[in-house]
């Protein structure tokens, strides 16, 4: 696709080298090359860049800084560490069983963050469902003391990876996977 069809450009105004195209459907930096040609040669300028002719645009998409592909998952901590985990955070209430503490690579333990121990035994008593559980878990995160611990691990999403551990033998029907869905939404 031509660069004038991508949409505006624009120029940082700290580096001649570096456009943004504001396109909504290819929001991206580019790296731009200016090339400079006489007057009546091949240089055009581009439609909607208030740039003459004789200059001619070479861009790479090139990802934003500001927005570093980040992501968070959901793992058992009694799974090997892994060098893509990023940060790790335990968002269970209790230490796992069996697990000594210097092998689990726990970076953050923040236990604001999990159900309340109500919440916890009435799930797994089995009275209710799971989707039950995840709204009333998403209410109990909406106090004061979950909500500023969930925003401490929304600092580190912010950062780079990150990976929610918890004991459950199940994960994906586990609190740890509502608190991933509210991270990444």
């Amino acid at each position: 696709m031509p660069l004038h069809e991508l949409g505006e450009f624009v120029e940082c105004p700290h580096d001649p080298q570096i456009a943004l195209c504001t396109h909504a459907m290819a929001p991206f930096l580019f790296l731009v090359r200016r090339t400079e040609y006489p007057p009546g040669t091949s240089g055009t300028g581009l439609p909607g860049t208030g740039r003459p002719a004789g200059v001619r645009l070479a861009a790479h998409p090139c990802r934003r800084e500001e927005e570093p592909a980040m992501s968070v998952r959901v793992r058992r901590v009694y799974d090997p560490v892994e060098p893509d985990d990023g940060a790790r955070v335990l968002v269970d209430r209790l230490w796992p069983r069996g697990l000594a503490k210097d092998a689990a690579r726990v970076d953050e333990w923040p236990k604001a963050l999990t159900p309340t121990t109500e919440l916890r035994r009435w799930y797994h008593a089995g009275e209710g469902s799971y989707e039950e559980f995840a709204e009333r878990y998403e209410a109990e995160l909406a106090s004061e003391e979950a909500s500023e611990a969930l925003d401490g691990v929304r600092e580190l999403v912010r950062r780079g990876d990150v990976t929610l551990l918890t004991a459950s033998k199940t994960p994906e029907q586990s609190h740890a996977t509502v608190l991933a869905r509210l991270l990444e939404g």
